[in-house]
């Protein structure tokens, strides 16, 4: 295991250098293999579309958003099919899962960066202000990828419920001769929420662009967080404390319907930006949008020409990516931070508040600014309402895999998810053991759990 791991730093240290130029305008040096400045480190941290900010595909997989043709779903590798299929085991022995290797190689350079940043002795006032946002960026990274870990490899959080399910490694460390055991869901949350509480008091208020954390990001990443562990009330708080700095929508009635994707890359909504890894399943004209959510669109509401496209065969694919290519969003907005904002209320009996949260953003989103009048919505049936706009407005963004999985803890929010291929019905209840994936069967073998 000790050789592969140091064969994997190595390898991450030659690309952190050597690859950075992603979406800023200048290249690191990278005359220097061995990070020894922090110029050094903080071309680590900028390796942004080819490894810090980029996710696997599992949440959009393995959610109700989507359906692939059978014709697809037999052309892809047998891995990806066993995902789409929710097989129970998907890997076989040597399969080697992005979900699973991407965000533990982000954290490798998070804990490099932690370790060699904490050793160098800044010797003016701009050097100590540049070492505390690289270790703040750092914190926030890997918060972040456990964040993505848990979401495919842990079980939903239970606020009030027993916590203590086995699920993934909490490294902190970048040193190869170090051993690490399986946490608890309770542990990986707590370890997740302490960093992010470290990079709250080393982050700049802003930063050169959106792939680099800053405190906003920090903020809205743990209201993203706090929502998905079912604990409304910090979700609401940090969600309106990043509302308070940053509020930006963008009307959707100024954008001119052209049958392609009309979102620019960083636009005013991004507040943090990162997006899902390639994948010929994903990005196929055969991975086609459900009925179901296509029915959430009225006639009025301008998402569903500039997010959709209509093809030849009679289906629709989703086209409206805030990546502004093909690439599938995963970046949190201003948008998210309203519907957080908005849900949390209502669940803590403030429905005015609520109501006002989703008429601005619904404002911007519907044809000449027509608000569904709720008013007369009972604080369920608000809540219902909320969380469809969720299902609207942040679709293929990989959240509504994390809104399944807490949702499901709820009995009148529970989804049973069925998935047909061939003659096959595939039946998914709630918090079904398949809402949590296994460890790759590799990496069992590697790491010795």
């Amino acid at each position: 295991m000790n050789r592969i791991f140091k064969n994997r730093l190595l390898l991450l240290l030659l690309i952190g250098l050597g690859a950075c130029d992603g979406f800023l305008d200048e290249k690191p040096n990278v005359s220097l293999v061995v990070p020894t400045s922090l110029d050094d480190l903080q071309a680590l941290l900028d390796n942004t579309d080819q490894a810090m900010n980029e996710h696997g595909q599992f949440p959009l997989l393995r959610s109700d958003e989507f359906v692939a043709d059978e014709s697809l779903v037999d052309a892809e590798l047998e891995m990806l099919r066993n995902v789409y299929l929710w097989e129970p085991n998907p890997y076989s022995q040597d399969d080697l899962v992005m979900d699973w290797t991407r965000p533990f190689n982000q954290i490798l350079i998070t804990n490099i960066v932690l370790e060699k940043a904490g050793r160098i002795q800044p010797s003016t006032s701009r050097e100590t202000e540049r070492k505390a946002q690289l270790m703040g960026s750092a914190y926030f990274f890997r918060a972040l990828a456990n964040f993505t870990l848990a979401q495919v490899f842990a079980p939903a959080f239970r606020p009030n419920g027993n916590n203590n399910s086995l699920c993934f490694p909490l490294r902190d460390t970048a040193d190869p001769n170090t051993s690490f055991g399986l946490s608890t869901t309770a542990e990986a949350y707590d370890f997740i929420l302490t960093d992010l509480e470290k990079a709250l008091e080393l982050l700049p208020q802003s930063s050169e662009l959106p792939t680099r954390p800053n405190l906003i990001s920090a903020r809205a990443l743990l209201a993203r967080i706090y929502l998905s562990m079912g604990i409304y009330d910090k979700a609401g708080e940090y969600a309106e404390l990043v509302l308070a700095e940053k509020s930006d929508l963008k009307d959707f009635n100024e954008i001119t319907v052209s049958g392609i994707n009309p979102f620019v890359r960083f636009n005013k909504e991004t507040i943090f930006y990162s997006q899902f890894a390639f994948s010929g399943f994903t990005f196929s004209q055969l991975f086609k949008v459900s009925d179901e959510f296509l029915s959430l669109y009225n006639e009025d509401d301008l998402r569903l020409p500039l997010y959709f496209i209509r093809r030849p065969g009679g289906w629709k694919n989703f086209i409206g990516h805030y990546s502004g290519s093909i690439e599938y969003f995963s970046g949190i907005t201003t948008a998210e931070m309203y519907l957080i904002a908005a849900e949390s209320a209502v669940r803590n009996g403030n429905l005015a508040k609520a109501r006002n949260l989703f008429a601005l953003l619904a404002g911007k989103r519907m044809r000449n600014g027509l608000v569904p009048d709720l008013s007369s919505l009972s604080d369920e049936g608000l809540l219902s309402e909320i969380l469809d706009e969720r299902k609207r407005e942040l679709f293929g963004r990989g959240l509504r895999w994390s809104d399944l999985k807490r949702l499901n803890l709820e009995e009148r929010f529970e989804v049973t998810f069925v998935r047909k291929y061939r003659e096959t019905t595939i039946s998914i209840p709630p918090n079904d053991s398949r809402y949590v994936s296994v460890i790759p069967p590799r990496e069992i073998e590697l790491e010795s759990f």
